[in-house]
This record gives structure tokens, C-alpha cells and sequence, in this order.
């Protein structure tokens, strides 16, 4: 059967799908395919209802434009399709050299903010950092750069394993009088502050650090069950 990705933006999803079943019976033998993270096949029910096979292939990867498609190589992908197209997709996974990653129905939304939390989360707090480094007199051209390759770092300390592990940083050794100059430092810009705050405490309690003897005191985030 013919194959069809559908790369548009969420929300429109169904409402394409439904153009596209318009001719009807002539789509019998297609598949189509969307790549959103928080829906499921039913986003396609209007191509399924006229026999189409319809799925999912979400991949877990930062791919900002056409210039990113070479990371898809190695990278886990989310599928969920009907049987025979099933097959098909886990079938390109495996040619990217890729991974099946299984996400309950209930789970999708959780799973689509883990992954935009890590994606761009991490970007942006990039950009946090490279406005501080900037403030303390580093050339943006020289702290981007540079702190891409920490993060770089960081990241693949924490896919070696134990994250607790892959932890670095004064709230690692519990060393409060250098949080504290951190603090100080940090006070003309409040916002940076109270994200240096709340990720010192995570970063602590990952640790197994006592928080208050850090000087670090912050409301507890919500644990996740």
C-alpha cells in the first residue's frame, strides 16, 4: 500500500484527515501516518472509516527542521498503527538503527510533556545560561558554544546511567557556601535565581543532599507517582 505522512500541526490533524478521505473508496488500500506525540490513531478515524490503514510514528527527537532528519538515526520512535502497517513502520525504525518506545493510550499527554520538557526545555534553559555568562563579560559568540558542549556532556553522562551519577555541581557535594555566592551572585536577576534555586534542590535531593542545610528552602515540587 501506498504510504502518507501527515506533518501537520496537531490540531489539525482530523480535520485533515477528513479532506483527505473525501474521494473515499480510493483510499482503501493507503496508509496514512501522523507524527504527533499526544494523539493516537483515532485522530485518523476518518480515514480508518473508509478502510484506510492509519497509525502513529512519533519521534522522540529534537528535529528543529530538515537540517535535524540525521538525527532520527539511533532515535526511539513511538508507534501505535493498525496490524500490517504496524509491521511497516517498526520495520523503518529498524532501518534507522532505532527503538520502539510503548506509551499507554492514558499516557500520551504525560509522555508529550516529558519530552518537550527535556527538548525545549533544555534549549531555553541554554539560553538562560548563555545570558549570564554574557553578564559576567563572556562573548555570547564563545558561551553558546561552549555551554552547548557542557550540556552536550551532561547529557551523555546521563544516558551512561544512573542519573544520580551523572550529577555534578555544589549541590552534588554539598558545598553550601558556594550555593550561597551562587545566591548573591544571582540577586539582579531574580528570575535566573529562582530557577537556580528549584534546580539545586532537584539536583539535591537526587543526591540524597538535605536541602535546608544547603540554604536551599523551597516549596516541594509534586512527586509523580
Amino acid at each position: 500500500a501506498d504510504l502518507t505522512f501527515l506533518t501537520v500541526p496537531d490540531g489539525v490533524i482530523s480535520v485533515v484527515a477528513a479532506e483527505i478521505a473525501a474521494p473515499g473508496p480510493a483510499l482503501r488500500e493507503h496508509a496514512v501516518v501522523h507524527c504527533a506525540a499526544s494523539l493516537g490513531p483515532e485522530a485518523l478515524g476518518a480515514l480508518r472509516r473508509i478502510g484506510a490503514d492509519v497509525g502513529v510514528l512519533h519521534p522522540l527527537q529534537a528535529l528543529a527542521g530538515a537540517g535535524s532528519a540525521d538525527l532520527l538515526r539511533g532515535s526511539y520512535f513511538r508507534v501505535e498503527a493498525d496490524g500490517r502497517l504496524e509491521a511497516d513502520l517498526l520495520q523503518l525504525v529498524d532501518a534507522l538503527g532505532g527503538q520502539r518506545i510503548v506509551v499507554p493510550e492514558s499516557g500520551r499527554a504525560v509522555y508529550h510533556a516529558a519530552a518537550v520538557l527535556v527538548a525545549s526545555g533544555s534549549v531555553a534553559l541554554l539560553d538562560r545560561a548563555v545570558a549570564l555568562f554574557e553578564a559576567a563579560g563572556v562573548a555570547r559568540d564563545v558561551a553558546r558554544p561552549a555551554l552547548a558542549a557542557l550540556l552536550h556532556g551532561a547529557a551523555a553522562n546521563a544516558r551512561a546511567g544512573d542519573p544520580a551519577a551523572a550529577l555534578t555541581g555544589p549541590a552534588v557535594r554539598g558545598d553550601a557556601a558556594t550555593i550561597a555566592a551562587h545566591l548573591r551572585a544571582l540577586a539582579p536577576y531574580p528570575d535566573a535565581r529562582d530557577l537556580y534555586v528549584m534546580l539545586a534542590v532537584e539536583t539535591a535531593r537526587l543526591a540524597g543532599r538535605d536541602v535546608a542545610e544547603l540554604g536551599l528552602a523551597v516549596a516541594p515540587m509534586p512527586q509523580v507517582a
